[in-house]
């Protein structure tokens, strides 16, 4: 299964300004809070999205969706048991992410 989605990087702003850290704890793990670069943020978003997406599967918290960076930057992403090859890119007002379901 393939998923992708769009995220505008101002609305992610306002959204964050509005949230606040309460926001971001319900959103993101620590490990994906180490950069908080807005256009870093709003691509993880994206990626979390779209991985969930992909998996078909209910999302209840986003914190269940995993993305990592393996040791050459790649972004991967895991949700339960399910693994997910990951492309994010950033251009201008947007993000964006595609993530596709590998078997495992």
């Amino acid at each position: 299964m393939i998923g992708i989605d769009l995220v505008s990087i101002v609305e992610f702003q306002r959204q964050l300004d509005l949230g606040g850290e309460g926001f971001l704890r319900k959103a993101f793990t620590d490990s994906e809070l180490e950069n908080r670069q807005v256009t870093h943020m709003a691509g993880l978003w994206a990626a979390k999205e779209a991985v969930a997406k992909a998996a078909g599967l209910p999302v209840t918290k986003l914190t269940d969706v995993g993305i990592i960076h393996d040791a050459l930057g790649r972004p991967r992403g895991t949700l339960g048991t399910h693994h997910f090859e990951l492309s994010i890119s950033h251009h201008g007002d947007y993000a964006v992410a595609v993530a596709l379901m590998v078997a495992t």
